[in-house]
Formats: C-alpha cells, sequence, structure tokens
C-alpha cells in the first residue's frame, strides 16, 4: 500500500454510502482513528461514477446556497 497522506473531504458526509462504510471500517480494523479513515480513504479509491456523482452533489449545493443567499 503506497505511503499517502489522509486527507477528509466534506464531500463524503453527503454520500448515502458514507455512514455504513465508516461503521464497516471502524468495527472492522485495528489501530487509531488516523488509521482508520486512511483505511476507507484506500478503500473507496475515486472512480468516474464518484467523480460525476461529486460534481452533482457540488453542482447542488451551490444552488441551495445560492437560494439562500438571495432570501
Amino acid at each position: 500500500m503506497p505511503n499517502r497522506r489522509f486527507r477528509f473531504e466534506a464531500w463524503w458526509v453527503v454520500e448515502e454510502s458514507f455512514e455504513p462504510e465508516v461503521k464497516w471500517v471502524w468495527l472492522s480494523t485495528l489501530g487509531n482513528l488516523l488509521h482508520k479513515l486512511e483505511e476507507l480513504l484506500m478503500a473507496k479509491e475515486r472512480d468516474d461514477e464518484n467523480l460525476v456523482e461529486l460534481i452533482d452533489t457540488k453542482i447542488q449545493l451551490n444552488l441551495e446556497i445560492e437560494k439562500d443567499e438571495r432570501y
């Protein structure tokens, strides 16, 4: 496994699978929190489908922010 720094990305929390995956990693790995989060990161690499979902989510969130700022 390559040595990579863990970088939390806020979009993870809007993924439907976020909570179940975090629970699975938490229960299935040994080590401290950082190690467990790194395991989750390695298990879920970005692919084209994930990037499409990310872009769609960002667009939707930006639309909501703009709507709130108007009112």
